[in-house]
């Protein structure tokens, strides 16, 4: 093993050896215990134990050498892998995903661009802050808890509540603007179960990726509807739709760049087909114009 080595324990005819490090290239002598090991069909693998004790140390050797044994047989990778890695991982396979159906019909868009903007935002701001350098295989259900409970804290008197402004990134330019209502409270039972839905997706794509098999997976709950919960938006009434529809056909009038004036008349035209058929905004984005039948009406006087 070489002279960065002393102590050196030789256990099963040499598949596992434990050692101390000496103070050669580091000048600093540690007391701690390490585990060489050699799985069959593999590379040799260095772990820490993160123990004094050479008993202890032992035991973690076998442990751990057990574990890496199975993983060989399932056929898993016995490297170990920080949640960091694989959420930004499972990110990247998404993005290409979104980009090799970016031509397809909406309607046979398995990846869609607007959901994995969400799912990004949801991973980058909250997921790595929380798993960022554990071990993937290391998550467990408690851990899932935590989560939920840092969450729920995380605007109130978490890291959140110390930001002033939210940046984010728009066309390579650094946007900066003010809290919105939902960025200064507990978050809705609904946005924190979206936020699970992308852990496991995750833990999916690591399973998928042979990093962990499906005993590994932590058991990951939907956080139940409080009672009394009033989640459903009050619609307008007439006189507060036709104040709509009167404010934005003048600020249409006002509007002296051509594609913008075109974007809103076509919003105010959306809006008045939304409220005289009655249509949902899910059904209204897939309409087709071949969907529609045109009926002229003669009127006798």
């Amino acid at each position: 093993m070489g002279k960065s080595f002393r102590n050196e324990v030789s256990l099963r005819g040499g598949a596992i050896k434990l050692y101390q490090r000496t103070d050669q290239g580091t000048g600093y002598q540690s007391d701690s215990w390490y585990a060489y090991l050699k799985i069959p069909g593999h590379k040799g693998i260095r772990r820490s134990l993160k123990t004094k004790d050479r008993l202890q140390a032992q035991q973690l050797a076998e442990s751990l050498y057990f574990d890496l044994s199975q993983k060989a047989k399932r056929g898993l990778t016995l490297k170990t892998k920080r949640f960091s890695d694989t959420a930004r991982a499972y990110l990247r396979d998404h993005e290409k995903n979104v980009e090799r159906e970016a031509d397809f019909p909406k309607h046979e868009q398995t990846y869609k661009a607007d959901l994995f903007r969400n799912k990004k935002r949801i991973t980058e701001k909250y997921l790595l802050k929380f798993f960022g350098n554990k071990n993937i295989q290391d998550i467990t259900d408690s851990d899932i808890e935590d989560y939920i409970d840092w969450r729920n804290t995380y605007w109130i008197d978490g890291d959140g509540s110390e930001q002033q402004y939210i940046e984010y990134k728009r066309n390579g330019k650094t946007i900066s603007r003010s809290k919105r209502k939902a960025e200064k409270t507990k978050p809705d039972y609904s946005t924190l179960n979206k936020e699970l839905t992308v852990i496991r997706d995750i833990f999916e794509f690591a399973r998928k990726q042979k990093l962990i098999d499906a005993t590994s997976i932590p058991f990951i709950k939907n956080v139940r509807k409080p009672k009394n919960h009033q989640s459903k938006k009050p619609g307008l009434k007439p006189k507060e739709f036709f104040h709509l529809m009167k404010t934005t056909t003048k600020t249409i009038a006002l509007q002296t760049n051509p594609k913008h004036k075109r974007h809103q008349q076509l919003i105010f035209l959306y809006m008045w087909f939304l409220s005289s058929t009655g249509i949902r905004v899910s059904e209204a984005k897939i309409l087709l114009i071949s969907d529609c039948e045109i009926i002229k009406k003669r009127h006798d006087m």
